[in-house]
């Protein structure tokens, strides 16, 4: 017996490590019906295409979020705005609309304004990365996903999630200490034995 999708249709708006780790998870871990993704450049969109990691590759976001019960922005914060703007008429009621950014006061505050109603917003950090990028950098095992009454969160595997309400003032001083943390503490760990 297998259990049903979560949701039908999967959107992500930008198609980089982060974008492309999702698509992966949400596959592997039938989450979703179907995966639709779009990104800025032909040559990125035609490169997701013949990695063959989503089922549908679209040329604008506007299409990508037509029929789109969840929708995941990943692209870099300062595009935030423009896109809200330009997807806000095409979501559908009900749909689920989250977000990768490092920061959570400018993507609230950008994103917010374009938004309607009928949309349930989490904005979200993934905490998770690599050094690697673009759709070629995707891995299967950088996130898996729960749901927390209707809101998503992501964590990386092997480590434990803790989802916490804050303002977005306390969230991005949160994240910022938790990265610094790990920036300045990653050279300790190079060439540790495993």
């Amino acid at each position: 017996m297998s259990e049903e999708p979560i949701f039908n249709r999967l959107a992500l708006i930008g198609f980089g490590l982060i974008g492309g780790s999702i698509a992966r998870a949400a596959r592997a871990q039938k989450i979703v019906r179907s995966i639709v993704a779009t990104a800025r450049s032909p040559q990125t969109r035609k490169r997701i295409a013949e990695l063959g990691l989503v089922d549908q590759v679209v040329e604008t976001n506007a299409a990508a979020v037509e029929g789109a019960d969840l929708v995941i922005v990943c692209i870099p914060v300062g595009a935030c705005g423009a896109v809200a703007k330009e997807i806000g008429p095409h979501l559908m009621q009900g749909a689920t609309l989250s977000d990768v950014g490092s920061v959570k006061g400018s993507v609230l505050r950008d994103m917010s304004p374009h938004l309607p109603p009928h949309v349930h917003f989490i904005p979200a950090h993934p905490v998770a990365g690599t050094e690697n990028s673009g759709p070629e950098a995707a891995l299967l095992d950088l996130f898996y996903f729960d749901l927390l009454a209707r809101g998503i969160w992501f964590a990386k595997r092997g480590m434990m999630a803790l989802s916490i309400a804050l303002d977005d003032t306390d969230a991005d001083k949160l994240l910022a200490a938790v990265e610094d943390f790990a920036e300045t503490r990653a050279p300790l760990f190079q060439g540790a034995s495993r």
